[in-house]
């Protein structure tokens, strides 16, 4: 991803107050566990591919189901090496560690903010859901969407993180969607 801003800049510093003044309800806060849970973090790609391929029948075509899986699964091998390879060049904060004022809603991932994980894997197996099941694109789109900027309610992450995350993950799902 392309560098974040200084962490004194104006930008930066309107984000952290974002973060620090998100209205945080029993909704935002149970969808943010959620996707901080085993199933919001790895599992749900392949929940809503075996009830895409239920609905679509393309279980009477295992090869077809196999790709299917092995996409999600290699994509997001691939998001978590750009992601990481994008946190370890920038070294950049987390809003608690700029804003004493931010709170995160759970423990604090012990490495670099940007770009976030979270928004780069969602992004990442989201467009390829949607490559493979066209008819539900917007919404697996929007769950992907979901879980990024859940990171931003739970206040571990800054909107510019997601961005570049969602952004980071898209990139690598397009060259999957190319080859696919």
């Amino acid at each position: 991803p392309p560098a974040p801003p200084p962490c004194d800049s104006p930008e930066v510093q309107a984000e952290a107050a974002a973060v620090r003044t998100f209205p945080r309800t029993f909704a935002s806060n149970s969808k943010a566990f959620y996707w901080q849970s085993p199933e919001g973090l790895h599992q749900w790609p392949f929940r809503y591919a075996d009830k895409f391929i239920a609905e679509d029948r393309l279980d009477r075509n295992p090869p077809r189901v196999a790709r299917i899986y092995a996409l999600i699964a290699a994509v997001q091998f691939d998001a978590f090496i750009a992601s990481q390879d994008g946190k370890f060049a920038y070294w950049y904060i987390r809003p608690h560690q700029l804003d004493a004022g931010v709170s995160p809603l759970f423990a604090v991932p012990n490495f670099p903010a940007y770009p976030s994980n979270h928004a780069t894997f969602s992004a990442a197996r989201a467009e390829v859901l949607a490559h493979l099941f066209p008819s539900r694109a917007d919404f697996i789109r929007a769950v992907g969407k979901e879980a990024g900027d859940s990171r931003i309610w739970a206040g571990i992450h800054f909107e510019m993180d997601n961005q570049a995350g969602k952004q980071l993950g898209k990139s690598v799902a397009g060259v999957f969607i190319s080859r696919a």
